[in-house]
This record gives structure tokens, sequence and C-alpha cells, in this order.
């Protein structure tokens, strides 16, 4: 699905995704390294000439595996979406340093932009740097795993073991 910007009229568009959307679907899994098992994607597309603000709220869920522990776990992802697009020919000039305000920026090639590719990007930018339970348990299970391999706690299997004569 696209939507030409031309088309975003001064009320703006509606987008809503769920999990009857078979390509939001494919999309989030693929973002979320697992097939979703709950989407809710909500996105408004405003335009001020070409430029598109998309605003809203993305939900969603799959199963993975706990990066500490090792456990089965559901990561969830809920955030808000706050993005930007221009077109490609308004792209920075690669040979010139990018301005703060341009850090932010996406863009839309031939006058389209398409909100799958926003749900993309919008899950990509609210993923957890690592997977985790954050749960006590997980806290429990963790330590236990390290303690089995001899390096709960212990200083002398500190990464910084090494450098201790050079105190």
């Amino acid at each position: 699905m696209q939507i030409p910007v031309c088309d975003i009229d001064a009320r703006g568009r509606d987008v809503r995704f769920d999990l009857e959307h078979g390509q939001a679907v494919q999309a989030a899994s693929s973002v979320l390294e697992a097939p979703v098992s709950a989407l809710v994607a909500e996105l408004h597309f405003s335009a001020q000439g070409t430029r598109v603000q998309v605003e809203g709220t993305v939900d969603a869920q799959a199963p993975r595996v706990c990066e500490r522990c090792g456990e089965d776990m559901v990561l969830r992802v809920h955030a808000p979406v706050e993005l930007v697009y221009v077109p490609e020919a308004q792209q920075a000039d690669q040979d010139r340093d990018l301005q703060a305000e341009e850090l932010d920026i996406g863009w839309y090639a031939d006058g389209v932009i398409d909100p799958v590719d926003v749900l993309s990007e919008a899950l990509a930018l609210a993923l957890p740097e690592r997977v985790a339970c954050d749960t006590v348990a997980c806290d429990t299970r963790t330590h236990d795993l390290l303690a089995a391999r001899g390096q709960a706690g212990d200083p002398a299997h500190s990464a910084f073991a090494a450098l201790k004569h050079l105190t």
C-alpha cells in the first residue's frame, strides 16, 4: 500500500494496521525477528508541501528468547511514533556534514510514502538494545548460570583481573 503525498489533504490521513494486514504483519515479524502474535499500529499522516509528518502509536509482540537467561519470553514493543519524511531529492548532499535537525528525517521516493515502511522504521526505533525478561526470576536464573561458570561476583574472574598487577 502506498499513499501519494499529494493525496494527503489538510485533515491528514489515518492508517491502522493489525493482524489482518498481511504486509504489516510480515514487516513487523521481520523487525521483531519472530512471528508477531499481536500488532496494532495507528498512524496519522499529515503533509506540509512535500514534508510528511507521521504521528501515532505502535504496539507489537512476538515470542523471543531472553538474551540474559535463555528462557522463552514475549517481546512487547509499545512506542509513540513521531517521524518526518521528505522527498529523496531533498536528502542531504553526501559531500557535506548533516545538521542536527536533519538526523531524524527519512526519505520517500516518487511522490509516494509506504505506511508499511513507516511501521517497520517505527518498530525498529522502538526495539530495546537487549531483549531481556526484566524480572526477578531472570536475575536469579542469570546469577545461577554465572555461578555455574564460576563468574558470579567472583573478582578473580573480572574482565579487569589482568590489569590488577598494574596498581
